[in-house]
């Protein structure tokens, strides 16, 4: 490669090395451990550390190390590529193809691309309606391992997310115990 032509994870590092911590943090929603020099973010639950000055993206837990390592190095990529590029937006009610945001044609290439034209053709509209059939899929899936309780301790638990937690046990839609 010639010298003045940078790879993705060295433009996705330098996207996060130009800006100041506060700025990620507030537009990323991640924590900046300023005694550390490291960003803290949660992903699927797990701990990530984004060590900016050596490079480094790790994880104190088995399961974050998982997800690092077991995605080769693309799920580094995205954790840098979204802290270095993410702009606090508020939801906007509907599904946005990645290809169509600046940066998002990565997204829509390879094996692991999923069928989102269709996902989008049948919940654009029907948010709700999409979170049910996760909700279902997630039902058959605990149940035929024989999970009956599921316990959650995210720290965004705030009392209207377990009010909508109810809401979903009241419709039948989440069936295993919440603790």
């Amino acid at each position: 490669m010639p010298e003045n032509v940078l790879s993705a994870d060295q433009l996705a590092w330098a996207l996060v090395a130009e800006k100041e911590p506060g700025i990620i943090s507030r537009q990323a929603d991640v924590k900046y451990d300023f005694s550390a020099n490291r960003y803290l973010m949660l992903s699927f639950g797990q701990e990530i550390f984004v060590d900016v000055a050596n490079h480094t993206v790790t994880s104190p837990s088995p399961q974050g190390e998982k997800l690092l390592h077991g995605l080769g190095y693309f799920f580094d990529l995205a954790v840098l590529w979204y802290m270095g590029r993410a702009r606090n937006i508020p939801p906007s009610g509907r599904l946005i193809s990645p290809a169509s945001t600046s940066g998002g044609e990565i997204f829509q290439k390879g094996t692991h691309v999923l069928p989102l034209d269709r996902v989008a053709a049948r919940y654009g509209s029907d948010p709700e309606g999409f979170i049910e059939r996760g909700l279902e899929l997630a039902n058959e899936k605990l149940l035929s391992c024989g999970i009956t309780s599921v316990q959650d301790a995210s720290s965004s638990n705030d009392w209207k997310q377990w009010q909508r937690f109810e809401s979903w046990k009241r419709k039948g839609l989440f069936v295993p115990r919440l603790t």
